[in-house]
């Protein structure tokens, strides 16, 4: 691949200096002597026809003997006269030229030297010394790939000082040598966040290399070969190249109970959206996992649907009862209806158009405000009572890809980035979730981006295995406790889908008790699962999720089961558990049938981002205040 940079164009300029001024020595030689010999021949004619001159002093021209002959002889010692001098003249100056460039290029081009590329060995192109500037593709050790701008040597790698943009935002500025990062800082946004030397991160902040490799620019552009591509995506900033909408939420515990105990949580994260006009509120759940926002509706009267804030169309000036396809129905017209499948539940409903607003927004008389969207939508006619009735949300936002929506005047993620792009934003198919610890608030969904705050690491981008599907889907390339495989991903085909409305880690049957066996254990000394125990870890395309027993065990109790009156009695004691909480769910084909679902123990631990537009989910260490376990409430359960 030819780059062709700024010391590259300069050097050809240059190689063409000594021909281009030996050309135009020869073009003024010619005319001067053209100058001479018409001057003689004027002379000649004039003495000839004035007969004031001596004619013993002329020399009489002889007669042609053809045509080409009529001219003086003097012509062939005019012509050869001219070759040796201009020949002489063109080497003298292709003799003199590089002297007189290499000084020029050292007193009037010292931005082109640095004394930090000369150090670290570059090895320039041939020519006047000129280190060759360009912006290559490039990946660090593990994997992270960006743009790099700066020197590179004749093998076109990183060699000498210049800047890593990572895809994922992170910026890094400092030494390259061959191709690897040597010494520098990693910036997030504005701010230094690693230092590095001699290729190995240090563990504390060297205030002197951030000095010495300050970040100069948060939207500098690099220098681009003719045959690159560069996206959009890969050149925007980390959180957001316009303004974000985030959105509280609250997170919700239903208690599950079996004879009299406590077996296991579900939970569920809200937040507020507004539809209709005038805006009414209504809470929803935030789900990766379908593709429709669905209200009940006062055409519901059941009595899941009346626990809830029913949407009522008849309020609504800005309402539209139309199909599935968005053609109007006229009342009293037949209509479309739709049953939409969750994991424990079902709604039934119909379509209908209207304003949602987000961020609190409203409308402004008759036009859209920011944050205010016309979308299609389902309002409930039946809501089965699990898992709907238990919970305190009203209803479900889907934040599927088109595939899982009746179409993109349904989908949200469509519909919300044609209204964030009108306000400048390129990433308005970008979406944050961070999910804090049990117990702390914080939790939100970040529209438009995502928040860097809640990262403690950078992101690792992961493709949407069939995306047409509508899922959040990543391929599981492996799958092992403490280094020990687990057989059922062996042969290939497992995948994962991430899930905001999922309580637990979802596995299939046939790999539950495997993972239960390998996952179960005893409790560290201290009582609760926050210690030492196995690890699970999933190895995708660019990133491994590693769980602890503090992400998906609960501590669970043993107490002493009672003892029939006639049988000898267990003096035994129980012993108390870290118990896996798995749930099991097989789906067909397509998704199916080695397909896990990464729900709230992989939100929590991880920052997730959902890219619909690259078609691509980032993860990304969350930044917690603290660490807990799953739950700090301890399970009984009888031996």
């Amino acid at each position: 691949m030819r780059v062709l940079t700024n010391s590259t164009m300069l050097q050809i300029q240059l190689d063409f200096v000594p021909l281009a001024l030996g050309v135009a020595a020869f073009l003024l030689w010619t005319l001067i002597t053209r100058v001479i010999r018409e001057s003689v021949d004027t002379k000649t004619k004039t003495c000839a026809e004035g007969g004031k001159c001596c004619e013993a002093n002329l020399v009489p021209e002889p007669e042609p003997e053809f045509e080409e002959h009529s001219r003086p002889q003097t012509h062939g010692v005019w012509k050869l006269f001219k070759i040796v001098v201009s020949v002489g003249v063109l080497g003298l100056l292709c003799l003199a030229m590089p002297f007189t460039l290499n000084e020029m290029t050292e007193n009037q081009l010292p931005s082109l030297h640095t004394n930090e590329s000369q150090d670290q060995g570059d090895v320039n192109p041939p020519g006047f010394g000129l280190p060759q500037v360009a912006t290559v593709r490039m990946a660090d050790l593990d994997g992270d790939e960006g743009w790099y701008t700066g020197p590179v040597d004749e093998e076109n790698r990183p060699h000498g000082k210049g800047e890593l943009k990572y895809d994922e935002g992170t910026f890094f500025a400092g030494d390259f040598l061959e191709g690897l990062m040597r010494r520098g800082v990693a910036y997030t946004r504005s701010n230094p966040q690693f230092t590095m030397e001699e290729g190995i991160w240090t563990e504390e902040l060297h205030m002197d290399l951030v000095a010495e490799f300050p970040r100069e620019s948060d939207t500098k552009l690099p220098l681009v070969s003719f045959d690159q591509e560069i996206s959009v995506d890969s050149l925007s900033p980390a959180v957001s190249d316009g303004e974000t909408m985030t959105i509280p939420l609250t997170r919700q515990r239903v208690p599950i109970t079996q004879d009299g105990s406590t077996i296991h949580y579900k939970s569920a994260y809200y937040g507020t959206v507004s539809a209709g006009t005038p805006a009414v509120p209504y809470k929803v759940v935030f789900d990766t996992g379908s593709g429709h926002l669905i209200l009940p509706s006062t055409y519901c009267s059941s009595e899941t649907c009346r626990a809830h804030r029913r949407y009522r169309r008849s309020q609504s000036s800005s309402a539209r009862d139309i199909d599935h396809d968005g053609t109007t129905v006229q009342s009293g017209e037949p209509r479309d209806q739709i049953t939409v499948s969750f994991g424990t539940g079902e709604v039934t409903g119909v379509f209908v158009e209207d304003v949602v607003c987000i961020d609190g927004a409203e409308m402004e008389g008759e036009n859209l405000s920011p944050g205010c969207m016309k979308m299609a939508m389902i309002v409930a006619t039946d809501m089965s009572a699990e898992p709907f009735k238990a919970f305190e949300f009203d209803g479900v936002l889907g934040l599927g890809l088109q595939g899982l929506s009746q179409g993109p005047a349904f989908n949200f993620i469509d519909v919300m980035a044609d209204a964030i792009q009108q306000r400048g934003n390129l990433m308005a198919h970008t979406f944050g979730v961070f999910l804090a610890e049990d117990g702390q608030p914080g939790s939100e969904i970040t529209l438009g981006g995502w928040s860097q705050e809640r990262l403690d690491e950078g992101l690792r981008w992961n493709p949407v295995l069939d995306p047409e599907l509508g899922h959040w889907t990543v391929e599981i390339k492996h799958m092992h406790v403490d280094g020990e495989p687990v057989s059922f991903c062996l042969g290939g085909g497992c995948k994962a889908v991430v899930d905001t409305g999922t309580s637990l880690l979802a596995v299939p049957t046939n790999a539950f008790a495997e993972l239960y066996e390998l996952l179960r254990h005893t409790p560290p000394p201290g009582g609760l699962c926050r210690g030492e125990g196995p690890q699970l870890h999933m190895v995708l395309d660019s990133f491994t999720v590693s769980l602890g027993p503090e992400d998906y065990s609960r501590f669970e109790e043993a107490v002493q089961k009672p003892q029939p009156l006639f049988n000898p009695v267990d003096t035994s004691k129980p012993v108390n558990r870290c118990r896996p909480m798995l749930m099991t769910m097989d789906l067909p084909e397509p998704l199916g049938p080695k397909l896990f679902i990464l729900g709230e123990p992989v939100l929590r631990k991880y920052y997730t981002v959902y890219d619909g537009k690259s078609k691509r989910v980032g993860f990304g260490r969350a930044k917690h205040s603290s660490r807990g376990n799953a739950s700090e409430v301890p399970l009984m359960a009888y031996e």
